[in-house]
């Protein structure tokens, strides 16, 4: 007598328990996690994500290949290990050109004050204390007419005509030689980004030896919401330093 379906054993699930498979969870919490590195571009805040998932991937492809079949979920892990690798990749390189543009566009704002200074040209060096985004092309009269006579900020020029290093650079002219010397600070910022670099200067002495100082210079970069762009202009006065690898000597 042939079975029918009335005689068919129910309660046998063997088929049924070979062939299941389920999604492995870490596989998924590994994909979530590479989803979210992605965010790396926009805040570094998100450091930890490629790494966790890279972690949860790993052992995910390790449970899925001792399970012989009982758990899938290869795609994501694989998927995950992709995007938290492309992501740490693509910002890596992101930020350490941006530092070179950084150092490159500060670097210029500051030989520009040195050339002026050594022109003894005061009003180009004063402009590089405004945003660049905000300086206009005036001739001498009108730019003292504008920017110090009619505000009564004359004393501004006095104080800055009195900064020691800046006399100095003016009274050296083109006898001095301006040299970057390196960048010991550099922080990028939500709202603005700031640089300092030293810078040698050197000059023949008075005895004809060539004699060296150094000069401290900061910048910073600021978004101008009215011209819609970032601009750059030097945030302190330019001052001596004595690098900290000289300090031994020079006491």
């Amino acid at each position: 007598m042939s079975d029918s379906v009335f005689t068919s054993k129910w309660n046998d699930a063997s088929e049924i328990d070979t062939n299941y498979t389920r999604v492995s969870i870490l596989a998924v919490v590994s994909l979530f996690c590479g989803i979210v590195s992605v965010l790396l571009f926009f805040s570094l805040w998100f450091t930890l994500f490629p790494v966790l998932a890279l972690i949860f991937a790993l052992f995910a492809l390790w449970a899925i290949r001792n399970a012989e079949g009982g758990l899938t979920g290869k795609g994501f892990a694989y998927t995950a290990i992709a995007l938290s690798v492309l992501s740490v990749v693509f910002v890596t390189v992101f930020w350490q050109t941006y530092i070179v543009i950084l150092n490159r566009q500060s670097d210029r704002l500051f030989r520009d004050f040195f050339a002026a200074a050594l022109d003894n040209d005061t009003q180009q060096m004063m402009d590089c204390f405004t945003l660049s985004t905000e300086r206009k092309k005036l001739d001498a009269e009108t730019w003292w007419q504008e920017r110090y006579a009619k505000n009564g900020t004359h004393y501004g020029l006095h104080n800055f005509a009195d900064n020691k290093t800046v006399r100095t650079l003016a009274a050296l002219g083109k006898k001095a030689k301006i040299t970057y010397y390196r960048t010991p600070a550099l922080a990028v910022g939500d709202e603005n980004d700031t640089v300092v670099k030293y810078y040698a200067v050197t000059y023949t002495g008075a005895a004809g030896t060539p004699e060296t100082f150094f000069v401290k210079m900061s910048g910073i970069r600021l978004y101008d919401k009215k011209a819609g762009a970032y601009g750059w202009r030097i945030s302190a006065y330019p001052e001596f330093i004595v690098p900290e690898e000289y300090k031994e000597h020079s006491k």
